[in-house]
């Protein structure tokens, strides 16, 4: 797997719970004067950075990007990036040895642990540890490393010293966060699908004891009063257990979605990230009350405090940055700008008008690419990343991870008609004969299936985690899904919404369109860079399309039989003749300089390409 190739598992990172599950409703009607930017300010999922760390002995802060798969460095003192370091594929945690100036992160694409030399910023090497690897924490006393792995169900420890693994500890389900107390040498994790944090003997590397608590997330230990505090997402609280007796004290209520904390044990404050109320809720651990809150970005991660300068560092994955909190005003002092991640793109064969979403902007552009004109920009949501045309009703469709909707457009006006609401909504597509509209749920691992004429939730289809992609063949009523990760594209009947085989493809397929007239799927494989040719009668594969770069979305004009391929980090479209399977014309989508194209889809006369600005 090439570090290209995994930068779009990021954008679905947000299966461990970043994605809320609301209930299913009806569409609500609404007018054409729907501003998405003033009724849904809280942006919800938009991975790219993600764990923070932070030196106290240097004042470095390390910031961990999966778009780049790099290490960012930010100087404490002011605030400057300083450095920008490549590591394994997709980097997700940080955490630091003070003593041995040694940062280790964890590398999800790659299952691995890389080590990086504080001093020089060097890459030293990469360890190999379990199946998804979520957050790392350092014993500085003990010179011991330890990892959660998410699909592994256990703990990685190693020896810093020989950066070797010296032990695997089974835990809970999915374990997700750790925290260390150095002083009694306690390891406490957090296993989300269990309900419980796991106490590891760090002496022995035994589990002496397991504490319920309802979808633990994030996990801070004060060493001065040996109280850990634990993020409960269930319950939206943080849960403080006694270290000495393992037994719950209080449940501290706060804002929604908490997912990260961090403790000032000098001060005895507590700082608990609540990404869905895009906030940073600061508690006196004396008395267990809420001090404040301080709003932090649009969905703020993961949180952790130089307690020497009594500086708080709040990662923002929607804004691509790290929010600087001055602990003695509880002020917002400083925003750190560390990377960016892109959007998605889509088709419309009928009328040749190209459309695009920016998530930064929130709004699609529709575009004529004949003329290389903007045609209109259209408000959508804040973290829209799939778009899809049914030419035969004139509608476009368009997913909202943050507000857990899908908004429907007249295609004519551009005018909003309805929003439906769908919880994790990533990819859409459409059977234009049975004017149903199919949307992949990343949080339950399904996919909708929604009446288009009602625009109401008729089934719900579970197919596994994390379906990215979507593809439609109007003519045998046959969807497609691509689990990521999973090897297979999953085969729905749409008469009966039940699973009915898997095709095998690559690794990371990140688009997927089907030409119903040749009975053929095209797959985005972004772990080979190719586009995979399968006849959709009997599975084969029939050709590998090489692509210079990584492809993200592909789209299929059925007329022309011409398809369409977007790349990350690219504003280029490139065209494929289906009947020779061979790369055609590279079309640039104008007017959008510093664009990275992700995902489209066609259907219909018209591109739609969901697009991404990036940062200057």
């Amino acid at each position: 797997m090439t570090k290209s190739s995994t930068a779009g598992i990021m954008l679905v990172l947000a299966l461990a719970g970043l994605l809320v599950t609301t209930p299913i409703t009806s569409a609500q009607s609404t007018n054409s004067s729907f501003n998405p930017q003033t009724q849904f300010p809280a942006v919800g999922v938009d991975p790219s950075t993600y764990g923070v760390a932070v030196n106290t002995g240097t004042n470095r802060i390390y910031v961990a990007n999966g778009w780049v798969h790099a290490l960012f460095v930010i100087d404490g003192f002011t605030n400057a990036l300083v450095a920008s370091i490549p590591v394994g594929d997709v980097p997700y945690s940080v955490a630091v040895n003070p003593a041995t100036n040694l940062v280790y992160v964890t590398n999800i694409g790659s299952n691995s642990v890389s080590v990086i030399d504080g001093a020089t910023n060097n890459h030293i090497t990469d360890i190999p540890v379990g199946n998804s690897p979520r957050r790392v924490a350092v014993n500085p006393i003990t010179n011991k490393i330890y990892v959660a792995n998410l699909q592994s169900n256990s703990v990685t420890v190693i020896d810093g010293s020989t950066n070797s693994v010296i032990a695997t500890i089974p835990v809970g389900q999915s374990p997700f966060s750790l925290a260390i107390n150095p002083d009694t040498n306690r390891i406490y994790v957090t296993n989300q699908v269990s309900g419980s944090v796991s106490v590891i003997d760090g002496s022995n590397n035994t589990v002496l004891d397991t504490i319920s608590v309802a979808f633990p997330w994030g996990i801070a230990v004060n060493t001065n009063t040996s109280r850990i505090y634990v993020n409960s997402v269930e319950l939206n609280s943080t849960v403080v257990i006694d270290g000495t007796t393992d037994q719950v004290i209080t449940t501290i209520t706060g804002d929604s979605y908490p997912v990260g904390v961090a403790v000032n044990a000098n001060l005895n404050r507590v700082y608990v990230v609540n990404r869905f109320s895009h906030s940073l809720s600061v508690i006196d651990g004396s008395t267990n009350s809420l001090v404040t809150t301080i709003p932090v970005g649009y969905a703020p991660f993961a949180v952790d405090v130089n307690s020497i300068t009594n500086s708080v560092y709040v990662s923002d994955p929607p804004s691509y940055s790290v929010f600087v909190v001055d602990g003695s005003t509880d002020k917002v002092v400083a925003t750190v700008p560390v990377g960016t991640p892109p959007g998605g793109i889509a088709v419309n064969p009928i009328n040749n008008r190209i459309y695009v979403t920016y998530p930064s902007t929130h709004s699609l552009i529709e575009f004529d690419p004949t003329s290389n004109s903007t045609i209109a920009t259209i408000p959508v949501g804040l973290t829209s990343f799939g778009v899809a045309i049914n030419s035969a009703t004139n509608r476009t469709y368009v997913t909202d991870l943050s507000s857990n909707s899908l908004y429907v457009f007249d295609a004519s006006s551009n005018h909003l008609i309805a929003t439906v609401s769908v919880p994790s909504p990533f990819a859409v597509a459409i059977n234009e004969n049975t004017n149903m509209v199919y949307v992949s749920n990343l949080g339950s691992g399904s996919v909708y299936v929604i009446s288009g004429l009602t625009n109401n939730i008729t089934a719900s289809v579970p197919v596994g985690d994390l379906p990215v992609a979507l593809g439609v063949n109007a003519v045998t009523n046959q969807i497609y899904v691509s689990i990521l990760g999973n090897r297979s594209i999953s085969v729905i009947d749409g008469s009966t919404n039940t699973i009915t085989s898997n095709v095998p493809v690559g690794y990371l397929i990140y688009g997927l369109a089907v030409n119903p007239i040749t009975h053929t799927i095209y797959a985005a494989d972004g772990d080979s860079n190719t586009i995979d040719v399968i006849n959709a009668d009997n599975g084969a594969l029939v050709s590998d399309i090489q692509l210079a770069n990584t492809p993200y979305g592909v789209a299929v004009n059925p007329e022309l039989n011409k398809i369409y391929v977007s790349y990350f980090g690219s504003q280029l479209v490139s065209t494929i003749d289906g009947s020779t399977n061979t790369i055609g014309l590279t079309i640039q989508v104008p007017e959008f300089s510093g664009i990275a194209i992700t995902a489209f889809a066609a259907l219909g006369a018209s591109l739609y390409v969901l697009q991404r600005r990036r940062r200057k």
